[in-house]
Order: C-alpha cells, then sequence, then structure tokens
C-alpha cells in the first residue's frame, strides 16, 4: 500500500512539476505573440562562450580531480575491507564540502581579496584589465568548486584497480608513463563522466558569470525573464541549455545502465603523492576561501538572525518542504525502477531522466518554463494566486532539483550488490529489500536537495511570492551587486557552515536507519507538506503605497525598462532621465513617452548608479565604475567628461551622486574606499573635500544620494552602509545624524533621498523596500510599500524624486516608475 501511494504521488508530482513547465516550454510559443524584446548579445556568440568556459572548466576540473580520485577510490577500496576507520569520515566531507557551498560563494571569497581600494584593482585599473581580474577570478572559483565532484565520479573506477596490476606493471618495468596510461585507460569512464557533469553544471550556471560580468546564455536567460520577454523571444536562446542538458542526462544514463563489477579486489594504498596532492588542492580550494570569508566577519555579521531571521525561518522551511518532496521522488522513483513490470520501469526511467536533464537546465530558464506553463492556465485569477501563494516557487525548485532524487535513484539501481539484488528478488522484489540501504539515501537526498533549494537564486528571484521581506538568496544577490559586503558576508557564511555540517552528517553516518514500515511514515510526510506550505504565508505585511500611476514597466522597447538603476527629472522641463543596467539612458516625457535613448560608451566593468540635472539642463552621469563623470546636453551628446581613478584630490573611486549646491559649486559623493563627498567649481576644479571612510559621525561608508535642504544651509547624506542619514555642513562639514537606522527596523540601506520643500524628508530604503518619509527633525512620518510585484509594492526602490508636487518612485526591481500622491 505504501509503495503504490507513494508511485502515484511521484507520477502526481511528475504531472505538475515536469508536465506543466514542458507544455508551456512547448505551447506557448506556437499561441503567444512575438516578442519585441531583443536580446543584447547574439546566439552564437553566447553559445560559444558558454561552451568554451564549461569545457574549460571541465577540463581543468579533470586535471585537478584525478589524483584526488584515486586517492578517495583507495579509501572507497579500503573502506570495504575494513580497513579504513575514522578517517573515511573525514576524507568524504572534505570532497563533499564545496558541493554543498553555493558556487557563487567560492566567488566572492576570491573576489574581494582585491576590493576597489587594494593595489590590485590599481593595478588593473591602470592596465584597463578589470574585466581580465574578474574572469581568472572566476575560473579561480569554478574549478576550485567542481574538482572534487570530477575525484567523486573517479573514485569508483579507482577502487576497482587492484594491486595486482601494479606490482604486474612494476615487475614488467614499466615507466611513470606507461603506469599513468594504464590507470587513465582503466579510471576514463569516471573521468569523462565527472567532466560531462561540470561542464553541463557549468554551462547552466547563472550568477557566478552574473557577478562576474561574463555574458552567458544563463544569465541572458534571466535578464529577458525580468523584461518578461516569454518563451517566444526566449526559445532559440534556451535551444542550447536544453540540448547540453539533455546529451549530458542522456550521457550519465547510459553510463549508469552498465552493469556494475562489486567483485571485492585488493586496491593498493595510496601514494604520498596523492595524500599530498589531494591536500594541497583542497587547502587552496576550499579551506583558503572559506579562511578568507571568516576573517571578514565583523560585528555586524553577527545581527544575521536579528535582520533576516523571518527570511531564514521561512527559507528554512521552505528547504525541509523540498527536501521532503525530494525524499518522496526518490522513493517513488525507486520502486518505479526496481518494478517487475516493464510499463512501471519505463515510466521511472522517463521521469527520472527528464527530472535529472532539468536538474542541468539554467535556473532562468526553469523559471520562464514555469511561467509558460503557469500562462496556459485559462483563469487569469488562478495564475495570480498560483504565484502570489508561492506554489509557483515551489513548482520551480521541485522542477529543478528533483533531479537529485532521479539521480540517487538510478545511482541505488546501478550500484545495488549483486547479492542484495538477489535478496529482494526472492522477497518478490520488494523495492525496499536493502532498507537500510534505502533509509540512508534517503536521508543524503533530504539533506542535499534542502541545503541546494537555500542558495538557488535565479528560480526565487523571479517566482518568488509577495512577503514581508525577499528571500535570503535574494538578498544575498543584491547585497553582493550593491557592495554590501556585511550583509554578503553573514549569508555566505551561514551557508558555508550549514554546507560544512550537512557534510560531516552525511559522512559520519554509518548506521542507517529502519526503513519506513507503514503507511503512517507517508501520513506525516503529507502533513509536514501541508504545514510547511501554510507556514509561506505567515508574517506581517507592510501597508501598500496608494499609487496613482505607472510609468515604464518590464521591456527593452523605447518607453520600458530593464532594470533601471538611476534615475532623474529636469525640473524645468518635467522629462525624466533613466538609466539602465543594459547601458541605455532614455529621456521620457512627463506621462512617460518616449523622447530618446543612448548609450553609455561602455559598460563592461558595471554600470552608473546615478544621474543628475544641473539648472542649466545637462545631465550629469556619475559614470560609476570607470570612476570619472560625464556630462550630456539633452540630446545625449557628450560635452565633456573628468575624473579618473584614484584616491586624490580631484579622483574617484566609484562615484555614486551629483547634486548642485546654492553656492554654484558642484557636489560628487563616491564609495569603494574613499568614501567622501568632493566640492568642484564651475571650472571642475576641486576645491574641498566632506568627510571620510568611517562610522563616526561625519564619516561614510557609502554616500548613496545627496541632495541640499531648501535653505541651502545643509547638505544631507543618505549614508547606506552605515544605515543612517546625516546632515553636513557644505563647507564647515561638521555633521550630525538626523536619523540612525538599524538592521530592522524601517531604514536599513537608505539609497535614494528627496528633501522636500518644508525641509521633511523622502527615503527609499533597499534592505525594507518601503517608502519612508522623516520629518527635518529626523522623526518617522510614514513607511509603505514592502517587498513585491504587487501595485503599491516595491522591490530594489533606488530612486525617489518630485516634480510639481508630484512624487515619483524608481522601482528597480519591477522595472517601472511609480507615481504616488
Amino acid at each position: 500500500m505504501l509503495r503504490r501511494s507513494v508511485i502515484l504521488l511521484v507520477i502526481l508530482l511528475g504531472v505538475i512539476a515536469l508536465a506543466g513547465p514542458l507544455l508551456g516550454l512547448i505551447v506557448q510559443p506556437l499561441v503567444a505573440e512575438a516578442s519585441e524584446v531583443p536580446s543584447l548579445h547574439s546566439w552564437s556568440e553566447l553559445s560559444l562562450r558558454t561552451l568554451c568556459w564549461s569545457i574549460g572548466t571541465a577540463l581543468l576540473a579533470m586535471l585537478l580531480g584525478w589524483l584526488p580520485g584515486r586517492m578517495l577510490g583507495s579509501c572507497l577500496a579500503a573502506r570495504r575491507q575494513g580497513r579504513l576507520g575514522f578517517s573515511w569520515p573525514l576524507v568524504m566531507s572534505a570532497m563533499l564540502i564545496p558541493l554543498l557551498v553555493p558556487a557563487y560563494a567560492i566567488f566572492y571569497s576570491w573576489w574581494q581579496t582585491w576590493p576597489a581600494d587594494s593595489w590590485l584593482f590599481r593595478w588593473l585599473v591602470d592596465r584597463e584589465a578589470i574585466g581580465l581580474g574578474r574572469q581568472f577570478t572566476l575560473g579561480v572559483a569554478l574549478v576550485g568548486w567542481s574538482w572534487p565532484l570530477v575525484s567523486l565520479c573517479v573514485a569508483p573506477a579507482a577502487a576497482s584497480w587492484p594491486r595486482s596490476r601494479s606490482e604486474q606493471l612494476r615487475t614488467d618495468g614499466a615507466s611513470w608513463w606507461q603506469f599513468t596510461v594504464a590507470r587513465l585507460h582503466h579510471e576514463i569512464g569516471g573521468l569523462l563522466l565527472g567532466g560531462m557533469l561540470v561542464s553541463a553544471l557549468v554551462f547552466g550556471n547563472v550568477i557566478c558569470f552574473d557577478l562576474a560580468g561574463v555574458f552567458t546564455i544563463g544569465n541572458e536567460l534571466r535578464a529577458l525573464g525580468a523584461v518578461q520577454a516569454g518563451p517566444v523571444a526566449m526559445g532559440w536562446l534556451a535551444l542550447p541549455a536544453i540540448v547540453v542538458a539533455l546529451m549530458a542526462a542522456i550521457t550519465i544514463w547510459l553510463v549508469m545502465r552498465r552493469p556494475v563489477d562489486d567483485t571485492p579486489v585488493e586496491a593498493p594504498p595510496s601514494s604520498k603523492r596523492s595524500i599530498l596532492v589531494f591536500l594541497a588542492l583542497w587547502m587552496c580550494t576550499v579551506v583558503l576561501p572559506i579562511v578568507l570569508l571568516v576573517m571578514n566577519l565583523d560585528l555586524d555579521s553577527f545581527d544575521l538572525w536579528r535582520q533576516h531571521g523571518g527570511a531564514i525561518l521561512r527559507d528554512l522551511l521552505r528547504g525541509l518542504l523540498v527536501g521532503v518532496v525530494g525524499v518522496i521522488i526518490f522513493l517513488g522513483l525507486l520502486g518505479l525502477l526496481r518494478s517487475t513490470v516493464r510499463w512501471n520501469r519505463w515510466c521511472g526511467e522517463s521521469l527520472a531522466m527528464i527530472w535529472f536533464a532539468m536538474f542541468l537546465f539554467p535556473g532562468s530558464l526553469i523559471s520562464m518554463m514555469v511561467q509558460a506553463g503557469i500562462d496556459l492556465l485559462p483563469s487569469e485569477s488562478l495564475q495570480v494566486w498560483i504565484l502570489s501563494s508561492g506554489l509557483a516557487m515551489h513548482v520551480g525548485l521541485i522542477a529543478s532539483l528533483g533531479g537529485i532524487a532521479a539521480l540517487a535513484a538510478r545511482w541505488a539501481v546501478w550500484s545495488e550488490p549483486r547479492d542484495l539484488r538477489d535478496l529482494r528478488q526472492l522477497h518478490g522484489g520488494r523495492w525496499s529489500g536493502d532498507g537500510q540501504r534505502v533509509c540512508f539515501m534517503s536521508l543524503v537526498v533530504g539533506l542535499i536537495t534542502m541545503l541546494l533549494s537555500l542558495g538557488e537564486i535565479p528560480i526565487t528571484m523571479q517566482l518568488a511570492p509577495p512577503a514581508p521581506s525577499p528571500p535570503i538568496s535574494v538578498t544575498v544577490l543584491n547585497a553582493m551587486h550593491y557592495q554590501r559586503p556585511e550583509t554578503v558576508i553573514a549569508v555566505l557564511a551561514f551557508l558555508v557552515a550549514l554546507g560544512a555540517m550537512v557534510a560531516i552528517v552525511l559522512a559520519l553516518l554509518t548506521r542507517p536507519w529502519k526503513p519506513f514500515g507503514n503507511s503512517s511514515s507517508l501520513m506525516v510526510m503529507m502533513m509536514t507538506l501541508l504545514v510547511m506550505f501554510g507556514c509561506e504565508q505567515q508574517g506581517e505585511v507592510d501597508p501598500v503605497l496608494q499609487v496613482d500611476a505607472v510609468l515604464g514597466g518590464p521591456g527593452r522597447s523605447p518607453g520600458r525598462f530593464d532594470y533601471p538603476r538611476a534615475a532623474a527629472i529636469d525640473q524645468e522641463t518635467g522629462d525624466f532621465y533613466v538609466i539602465e543596467k543594459g547601458g541605455r539612458v532614455q529621456r521620457l516625457r512627463s506621462d512617460g513617452s518616449p523622447v530618446l535613448d543612448w548609450m553609455m560608451p561602455r559598460i563592461d566593468h558595471g554600470r552608473p548608479t546615478g544621474i543628475s540635472t544641473s539648472p542649466d539642463g545637462k545631465v550629469w552621469i556619475p559614470d560609476t565604475h570607470e570612476h570619472r563623470v560625464l556630462i550630456y546636453d539633452n540630446q545625449g551628446q557628450v560635452l565633456h567628461e573628468f575624473g579618473r581613478y584614484g584616491t586624490e584630490a580631484g579622483e574617484f573611486i566609484y562615484p555614486t551622486d551629483i547634486t548642485f549646491g546654492p553656492d554654484d559649486l558642484i557636489y560628487i559623493s563616491e564609495y569603494g574606499g574613499n568614501d567622501r563627498i568632493q566640492v568642484f567649481n564651475q571650472d571642475l576644479e576641486w576645491v574641498r573635500t566632506l568627510g571620510s571612510p568611517g562610522v563616526e559621525v561625519g564619516q561614510f561608508q557609502r554616500p548613496q544620494s545627496i541632495m541640499f535642504t531648501p535653505d541651502g544651509e545643509q547638505l544631507i547624506v543618505a549614508d547606506a552602509r552605515n544605515r543612517r542619514v546625516q546632515s553636513i555642513h557644505p563647507v564647515t562639514g561638521e555633521a550630525r545624524v538626523l536619523v540612525q537606522g538599524d538592521v530592522v527596523g524601517p531604514l536599513q540601506v537608505p539609497f535614494g533621498l528627496w528633501v522636500q520643500a518644508d525641509g521633511s524628508m523622502l527615503v527609499t530604503d533597499l534592505g525594507s523596500h518601503r517608502l519612508l518619509k522623516y520629518s527635518a527633525a529626523g522623526e518617522l512620518q510614514s513607511s509603505a510599500g514592502g517587498w513585491g510585484w504587487g501595485e503599491g509594492q516595491l522591490r530594489d526602490p533606488w530612486v525617489v524624486m518630485q516634480q510639481a508636487g508630484q512624487t515619483f518612485i524608481l522601482d528597480s526591481g519591477n522595472s517601472r516608475i511609480l507615481s504616488v500622491p
């Protein structure tokens, strides 16, 4: 009864999590209208670049992972013979830790070794090699993250290498090269299997390439999904990712259908060279980045639970839900694959292979497929409920991470010892005749899927429902992009610690649990699902904004936005100037109708985070990642540029905002090591500097937005990383704190700032995703918004501005401008 119930449940999950998205991928391009959203890069260019990165990473991972894999194989053979004690859990923990940590955590750890004020950053800037530095860091991170996977694939083949074969080669006088070729011939299958897995996983990676500024198929799909391009525009771009995933899944499946020779052999012990190579490699690629991460922890990092405790708890519950579903998928597929009925086995093979292929898809493609499947539903209210309830996000996670359960089920059937298989068949082909082994693997599947769901970003970013705060993985991505290292380091340290604990638990578990014995176990699982799904909707909801009009919306056509990062209003004409993350600058009328647009001259290092209009109608852009200021006329023609990278007077590191004082002076804020406000005259000559890096009054950590009070006596500064708003005298530099925020509460990361005619302040906060209004004395008067994509909700509100008494909010994450009273 239990077996039949689990199998039916898995088939139902397959229909929901696989058939729905696949139908959306196939049917939507046939019935939907062609999208006008173009890709920013050619299909061939993206495919070739992604393929080169995936193959190159796989080759290096194979080169580095082969020798440790042989060492692991010797340990595995010794363990089978009972000759390996407590060292086996240590070796397995060391191998599993990097695989259970998100690859972007490894990349960020290495990336932070050369911040903007370091000698290496300066050296790269002087040689215009910042992009090359990021790519090198990306390569180190991807190879360091992936080589243990190759080692794990090589280990079973290496464990079957008999000592007698080594002795025979020595007797024959074989050279080192002949010995290496013989081992390679014996272990080539595992080596190629690991290389193909690494290649497919790197091909589908999204976040690492996004952070490094390398345009690949995965992050271009994410960019198209963010502007709601739809399956028509994304179909051809997704084709290479689908083909690579299917080829890898079919190849791995065929490899795992071959019979396993489980005849015990006496393997040679690990050589000292293998052990030394493994230790050196593990210390450099795993321990070192983790140590670098821990070294950057500060006191603010320990406020993680106070700041994001609610989001972490929701994510842990969601991860537990996904883990339980993963266990159910594993048990159901195992029952189908071990069935004596041919149709059942065929059904299990089909479901498992599709699930594993979707595990290799980019997360951005999975989220697009889920959205396309939802769009096929006839009821719009049902579509909204599925998205807003969190069901869509859970379907996306199960569609992707169910591949872990599918691979485990296939491996359980493939690697089942012959004597256990014969014993199970004697008992009528029971699916859990090796109950201890099945229960142990169920625990492995549950823990791994739970952990991977916590670090998943593309799916949660696209499909997460409105909530008091975004999922923690989305928070950490925003923090990495917006240079909030204290948040990033705290979250990544949490994920690394969780991954290490799971790796150690899996390695230490040598006493498998008793198998599920009756249908009450299934009832407990189902009750857990219902309880946790209900928990997803708990939490206090912020009051939403009252919206008068919505300008723009996701898209790349004129008047639409692709994640706008900065905006300004010409107070004379009422025209908007908006900069998007793709580097396009748009000029729009007050009603949102497009006038013209132009491209920033260079965006490969990053995009501007600010834009201002001067009283004479010129457009001033702090070209943040080029460490300069560009001055345009209102037709998009460059009039002048000034500034360069450096820490001296008149030099910049990451300029953020520009304002114009009543004394005809120009004030420019910057961060990244300078964290100050420089003052220039109309001839662009340096006059003085206000503030310095630090946490004391009058010091700054990322002064993101600046604006004068109506009387021109004080300069108001949104001091983002210090979580406060300061007032500073423009001549003497005397400062005071007007509003001090905290890791909790409304003011967490103030980004946008506008000082009203009565001296009160409007602030958009990137941490709480709210519009805040403070009196001139710093007292909170109102708070509205909250994270979400619904009407009156905000996602990453970068800018607030006013014109003729009307307030406008740049709702960057939703790619729109909201007009509010």
